[in-house]
């Protein structure tokens, strides 16, 4: 028979858990209790009802728009969420969903590559907390210098390792290198080497999509535009993924030399699964350029903007 005492260890380990969001291995940290106990603790409090779960699911796809717009890219799969009735609830249920999903293709994944930005943070900690020991995370392209926000590139690596109770990988280097000789040598060094050879097996890609503001929104990117972009027409530029431009006709923008410090843009579009995560509508000429552009093999969207594409659809 369990006593008041563990009773209430038990109330607090799922309280942190399921309310808290905290990982199996943050609990086993906070509590000095294993792994393995900290999972069959959660799995006892379900079972003398300290937790009970219920699962109101407002989630509603629109089919007829989904079916549109995957016949108009080069796309496997697109989701479109309708815009629920209770705007305060809409970001809830939006990431909730999008979660469901890409969580389903991490379930036969092992090498998962992240970028960066709100949309990814707000993805991830929508994670359902699972222990994959089989599983690593990793950094595919260098960090985008927003060191001082919670969603940069090497904080998201880490976020959702801690979901996933795995490893993880980073790039401890800035997304663009403009001296070709120090970019080269960089790749090379043994503490940038290993993730790169590891980013070049990977089998899934989550992200978000940005636009020139975003980049022109760090001063280091911002001072050295013209040299990143060399030869681009910033006028072109629809939006940006994987650090690289897209025109709004699906063009990829290449630059003189590619600055990027990562893997090529080839071998990442030969990832099996490319997932994008589209909810600002603000983004809509960004996401039209980048789904053109073959960038994702599936696309999770929120309804409005799916409307505002369709809208650039027929106007271009």
């Amino acid at each position: 028979m369990t006593t008041n005492g563990q009773r209430e260890l038990l109330s607090d380990i799922a309280r942190d858990f399921y309310l808290g969001k905290k990982s199996v291995s943050e609990l086993a940290k906070k509590y000095g209790i294993s792994r393995y106990y900290i999972s069959k603790y959660l799995d006892q409090a379900l079972k003398e009802h300290l937790v009970t779960i219920t699962i109101h699911s407002t989630a509603e796809q629109n089919t007829e728009l989904e079916e549109q717009l995957q016949a108009a890219f080069p796309v496997n799969h697109i989701y479109v969420l309708k815009s629920g009735d209770n705007p305060a609830q809409a970001d809830d249920v939006f990431f909730s969903f999008a979660a469901k999903v890409v969580q389903q293709v991490i379930r036969s994944s092992h090498i998962i590559g992240l970028t960066w930005g709100d949309t990814v943070y707000k993805l991830i900690n929508h994670f359902n907390s699972v222990s994959r020991s089989d599983l690593t995370f990793t950094q595919f392209v260098g960090e985008n210098m927003r060191y001082n926000s919670y969603a940069g590139s090497m904080r998201m690596v880490q976020k959702a390792a801690e979901k996933y109770d795995t490893t993880y990988h980073t790039i401890s280097g800035p997304l663009y290198v403009l001296n070709d000789a120090a970019r080269a040598a960089m790749l090379a060094e043994p503490s940038i080497a290993p993730t790169i050879d590891l980013a070049r097996k990977m089998d899934t890609i989550i992200c978000g999509i940005g636009t020139i503001t975003a980049i022109q929104a760090i001063d280091t990117w911002k001072n050295n535009f013209r040299q990143i972009f060399a030869g681009i027409n910033p006028d072109r530029i629809a939006g940006i993924v994987y650090g690289r431009p897209v025109s709004l006709d699906g063009h990829w923008l290449r630059p003189t030399v590619d600055k990027i410090l990562g893997i090529p843009l080839e071998q990442v579009l030969t990832t099996p699964h490319r997932i994008a995560v589209i909810q600002n509508k603000f983004k809509t000429n960004a996401a039209v350029g980048t789904l053109r552009a073959g960038a994702f093999t599936d696309v999770i969207m929120d309804e409005r903007v799916a409307v505002r594409i369709q809208k650039v659809l027929r106007d271009n």
